[in-house]
């Protein structure tokens, strides 16, 4: 599973890589993870550790440089986009059961949320910036 960031610009929508699927970093996070000499806690927190720190990398790069930076990163421009729909799970959905459904003229993405407070401030976005696309 690839971890994304959403940014929201005055006319896209970038979806920037933050993190890759855990078999490909595999090798990645256990030898940052010796040299920095974190020892062998869990590889989730040696992921999420690193994955922070290029979350914090990136907010201080130029808004039209992140999509250069990873053959996966895209934008979606607002005029493309159809609807975005907030689900939250219940108090009995797994924990993670935040979702964004972005739906464009051609494609559907979704991007699931784990942090609540990073879900809360991604609905706001929305909500201030495309109120006219939010499905409820």
């Amino acid at each position: 599973m690839r971890r994304y960031a959403l940014v929201f610009t005055a006319k896209d929508l970038l979806c920037i890589k933050i993190g890759g699927s855990l078999g490909m970093i595999f090798a990645t996070v256990v030898g940052e993870a010796v040299a920095e000499g974190y020892g062998l806690s869990t590889l989730t927190d040696v992921y999420d550790h690193l994955v922070g720190r290029r979350a914090d990398a990136l907010q201080e790069m130029q808004v039209k440089d992140l999509v250069d930076l990873d053959k996966l990163n895209f934008a979606i421009p607002y005029d493309d986009l159809e609807t975005i729909a907030i689900k939250k799970g219940g108090v009995f959905s797994p924990r993670g059961r935040m979702l964004i459904d972005i739906a464009t003229t051609n494609k559907t993405y979704w991007f699931r949320i784990v942090d609540t407070k990073a879900f809360t401030e991604y609905v706001n976005l929305v909500r201030t910036i495309l109120p006219d696309k939010l499905k409820s």
